[in-house]
C-alpha cells in the first residue's frame, strides 16, 4: 500500500513540474509577448522571463525587427502607352504589438504592396519612401503615402 501511494505522489510531481514548466517563458530583447486569458486580450510583456497561467494563458511571440520583402520587378504601362519598369523593396516592423495581433485589424501581405494596374503619371518612381503603386482599396497605412492620406500628394507637389 505504501508502495502505490509513493508511485502516486510521484506521478502528481511529474505532472506538476511539467505544468510549472510550460508556465515559464523567456522573451529576447527584440521579441515581446501579447498576452490572452480566455481568449481576452491582457497584457503586452517582455522581453525577459514571463509567467503564465498554464491552460488559462496564451502568449502570441512578435518580433519588433525589421523585415525587407522584396517585390519582384513588374513592367507596367502608364496611361499615355509608355511601358515602365518599376523595382521595389518594402521595409516594415511592427510598432504596437496588442495592434499587430488583434483581430480585426488588416495584415499586410506581399500582394497589397504590388501594383496592379496604371501609373498615374509620367514621373519617375522616388527613390526614398514608398511609390503610390498599389490601388487604394488595398492600401496598407504607410508612411510618405498620399492613398493613405500621409504626407503630400504627387500632383499636389507637381510630381
Amino acid at each position: 500500500m505504501t508502495a502505490a501511494v509513493l508511485v502516486i505522489i510521484g506521478v502528481l510531481a511529474f505532472f506538476a513540474v511539467i505544468l510549472l514548466a510550460s508556465a515559464v517563458r523567456v522573451l529576447r530583447e527584440y521579441e515581446r509577448g501579447v498576452i490572452f486569458r480566455l481568449g481576452r486580450l491582457i497584457a503586452q510583456k517582455g522581453p525577459g522571463l514571463i509567467f503564465l497561467i498554464p491552460i488559462i494563458d496564451r502568449m502570441v511571440r512578435v518580433d519588433l525587427r525589421t523585415v525587407t520583402l522584396n517585390i519582384p520587378p513588374q513592367e507596367v504601362i502608364t496611361r499615355d502607352n509608355v511601358p515602365a519598369s518599376v523595382n521595389a523593396v518594402c521595409y516594415f516592423r511592427v510598432v504596437n504589438p496588442n495592434d499587430a495581433i488583434v483581430p480585426g485589424f488588416p495584415e499586410p501581405s506581399p500582394s497589397t504592396a504590388q501594383s496592379s494596374g496604371v501609373i498615374e503619371d509620367h514621373s519617375p518612381v522616388p527613390r526614398s519612401g514608398t511609390a503610390t503603386l498599389h490601388p487604394r482599396s488595398a492600401c496598407v497605412k504607410c508612411h510618405n503615402c498620399p492613398a493613405a492620406g500621409i504626407g503630400p500628394s504627387p500632383r499636389a507637389t507637381g510630381g
